[in-house]
Parts: C-alpha cells; sequence; structure tokens
C-alpha cells in the first residue's frame, strides 16, 4: 500500500492537464502512471497527479 501524502493547498492536475504540461500524449501519461513513474491521489473515484510530481519531473529529478 502506498505511503498516504499530505497534499493539503497542492494543484492536483488531471491526465490532460499533465500531457499539456510535459508535452506529451494522453497515451503516455497513462503509461507512465501504470508504470509508477507518476505518483497519484484518488480523489472522488477519479486520479490526479500532484503539481509537485510534475515540477520535478521537468527539473529531471
Amino acid at each position: 500500500m502506498p505511503a498516504k501524502r499530505s497534499v493539503k493547498n497542492e494543484a492536483l492536475l488531471t491526465n490532460r492537464e499533465v500531457a499539456e504540461r510535459l508535452n506529451v500524449s494522453l497515451s503516455t501519461v497513462k503509461r507512465m502512471r501504470y508504470a509508477g513513474e507518476l505518483p497519484t491521489i484518488e480523489v472522488r473515484g477519479t486520479r490526479r497527479v500532484p503539481l509537485s510530481a510534475i515540477e520535478s519531473i521537468l527539473r529531471g529529478e
């Protein structure tokens, strides 16, 4: 089970928003999620990606 972390006051992005920020396709975003490369958080039955995860990828971390 993944460790819970606080995302209070953090932006949570949809797959489409992630794709736009990373300049990749929706398929690539989904593949990254399923491979565990993008952490997700469940919000009312949907999965969202914390903005901090996208910023880490863009910084090369």
